[in-house]
Order: structure tokens, then sequence, then C-alpha cells
């Protein structure tokens, strides 16, 4: 791999760990605002007395800081967006699907008809499996870099983050609401579901957005290897056809 994407992708496992550090954080520290009071808090600024909000804020520093420095692997963030996206979008799975339905172009009609007749799961590892065997292909990769697929995925969970984060603290705040307890808690609510509807929102256009590009990555992958792909894809379903 070469250097300039090499340090391309330090810089976006370092913004994706970054923001999952951020959201929990702030996850985190709403809870503990709201549990504690909110009102409190705000009574304590008003009147002077920094020990409480400053213990708070420190808290929260030190969390972020052993949450950034303690991700350190990415397999870990990888876990984490499996589990979120099949509680929301299954985008994962959407892509695999897209990117399957444009490579079988490679196949021959009766060979495209047999691996169309797939089971899902089976087709999204088919999918997996020829996108990793292209991986090493240097020019493949310039394009894909030169696409922006990989930062359009950053950002896509990075909404997805804060669509989990403020959604919880939507359903907090607005228990705190309902018991009347927090003359805050109406503000904290419209912050938290204006929050989430927000990054809901940015969430969908990233993920139509990713669909497109995936199904354009698809193009380009028949286009320049044709052969190797369908070699690959044969061998799948004579996998398939062997078990």
């Amino acid at each position: 791999m070469p250097e300039s994407q090499f340090h391309y992708i330090e810089i976006l496992d370092r913004r994706i760990k970054i923001a999952a550090s951020t959201y929990l954080v702030i996850f985190l520290g709403g809870t503990a605002l709201i549990l504690y009071g909110i009102e409190r808090i705000a009574m304590d600024l008003a009147t002077r007395q920094f020990k409480i909000p400053l213990i708070f804020g420190s808290c929260l520093v030190a969390v972020f800081l052993g949450l950034y420095y303690g991700v350190g692997k990415i397999r870990w963030i990888t876990e984490l967006h499996s589990w979120m996206d099949r509680r929301f979008f299954r985008l994962l799975d959407k892509s695999d699907l897209i990117l399957f339905e444009g490579l079988i172009i490679a196949l021959d009609p009766e060979e495209r008809k047999e691996a169309s007749d797939l089971q899902t799961l089976r087709r999204e590892s088919v999918a997996k499996s020829v996108f990793a065997g292209l991986a090493d292909d240097n020019s493949l990769s310039n394009h894909l870099f030169h696409t922006g697929v990989f930062r359009l995925w950053i950002w896509y969970w990075i909404a997805m983050y804060g669509t989990f984060a403020f959604s919880l603290l939507t359903v907090e705040s607005f228990s705190l609401l309902l018991r009347g307890v927090d003359q805050y808690a109406r503000i904290a609510f419209e912050i938290s579901w204006l929050s989430a509807v927000g990054h809901l929102l940015v969430g969908v256009v990233l993920g139509y957005r990713l669909l497109g590009l995936m199904e354009h990555i698809s193009r380009i992958l028949v286009m320049s290897h044709r052969v190797e792909i369908a070699t690959m894809l044969r061998k799948n379903l004579w996998e398939k056809a062997d078990s």
C-alpha cells in the first residue's frame, strides 16, 4: 500500500475513534447530568459554586481520553458498526447486495441466473469474498480512494453514533420531563430529539449516496477485472453446488 494511502487510512481511523469517543462521552455525560439534575448544575454555575461542575467536566475529559486511547483496535470498531447497522438501516447488507448484483454481470447469462438464485446471506458472502480477492490490486485501491467511498462510510458511521446517542438521551430526558422535577427537562428533551433527528437525516442522505457509489464501484470492477471476477464467482457457485 502506498504511503499516502496508509496515511489517509490513519487519518480516517483517528477520526472514527475521536467520533466514537465523543458521542459516548456525550451520552454518558448527558445521562449523568439527567441523573444528578440539570437544574442543580445550573444553580451551582449561577451561584459561582464551581466544585461539582469542575469535577463533572474533569471526569468527562478523563473518560474521553480513556476511551480514545482504549478503543485502539479497528476490529472493535468494526464489530460496533455491524451491531449498530443491524438496528438501523442495514446499509452494510444493502451495499453488499448492490455490489453482488453489479459483479454478476461478469458471468454468462445462464451463470448469472444461477447466481441470482442464491440466498441473501450467500450473496453478501460472495460479494465480500470477491471484493477481498481484488483488494491487493493497486489500481483498484487508487480508484477506491479517489471515489471518496471510505470517507463517506466514516461520516455515515459518525451520523449513526449521533443518532444512537441522542436517541437514548431523548428517552432519558423525556422521562425526566414526565416526572416534572427539573425545569430544564424540556430544553434537554428538545435538544436531544432535534439532534437525533438531525443526525438521522444526515445518515439517510449519506446512506443513499453510498449505495449509489457502491453501484458505480461494481461497474468499475467489472470493466477492469471481468475475467478475475467471473473466475471467483464461478468458484463460489461451485462451492455452493458441492455443499
